[in-house]
């Protein structure tokens, strides 16, 4: 590869520090790449020796003055990328987890549907008998904090489940394909209806898990 003077054209000598033509300052060689691999090459080089390119074709020399915005260049872009695929991966598996199907629990011996993403709390499975009734209950949470409590239990058989249920009192209403009686305390919202000589209670920390939540009986 030819060193070629800036100022008058003149081809300079190896190493020389100034023209022997116009006496113009020498420019020190910036260090040159192959443009086709990026192999380093020497002032004098021609031709790669790695690959062949012809280095006095028009093609751009691929010097460090532009080899390193390049590089910065393509590590911004890959960051990027894997910011993006990181973000797609994360949303496909909150997606998963939004659409998981609802799963079947048992309190006593009555089914409930509840949302897929709950987990089961070990320390709040309780069984009581008492005043010739049974109690069951059990509590779940998901990822999100939220909570599900369920409590079930059995009707002597001179009671009557209605009076009970509307001695507690709160709002009429049908969810979970009963009609019940709604109330809210504290943040914690509940539904108590009866189900095959059981009464039912549904305490939730968010009121819209009600609409989610299904007693099969």
């Amino acid at each position: 590869m030819k060193n070629i003077c800036d100022n008058c054209g003149a081809e300079l000598k190896t190493g020389a520090k100034f023209c022997q033509e116009c006496g113009n300052k020498v420019k020190p060689p910036e260090t040159v790449f192959c443009p086709n691999c990026g192999n380093e090459l020497s002032d004098n080089d021609d031709f790669c020796s790695e690959c062949g390119t012809n280095l006095n074709s028009p093609a751009v020399s691929f010097t460090q003055k532009n080899r390193k915005p390049i590089i910065i260049a393509g590590c911004i872009l890959a960051v990027v990328i894997v910011a993006v695929i990181s973000a797609s991966l994360i949303s496909n598996l909150n997606s998963q987890e939004e659409t998981l199907p609802p799963q079947n629990v048992e309190v006593g011996s009555t089914n409930f549907l509840i949302p897929g993403d709950f987990s089961l709390d070990p320390s709040t499975i309780d069984i009581d008998y008492k005043y010739s009734s049974a109690m069951f209950a059990q509590g779940w949470s998901n990822p999100d904090g939220e909570m599900i409590y369920i409590s079930t239990m059995t009707v002597p058989y001179n009671v009557d489940a209605s009076d009970v249920l509307a001695s507690q009192g709160g709002v009429e209403k049908t969810l979970m394909s009963h009609e019940g009686y709604y109330t809210e305390d504290d943040g914690i919202y509940n539904f108590a209806f009866e189900d095959g000589g059981y009464i039912c209670v549904v305490s939730v920390s968010s009121a819209h898990l009600l609409d989610e939540i299904d007693c099969l009986g």
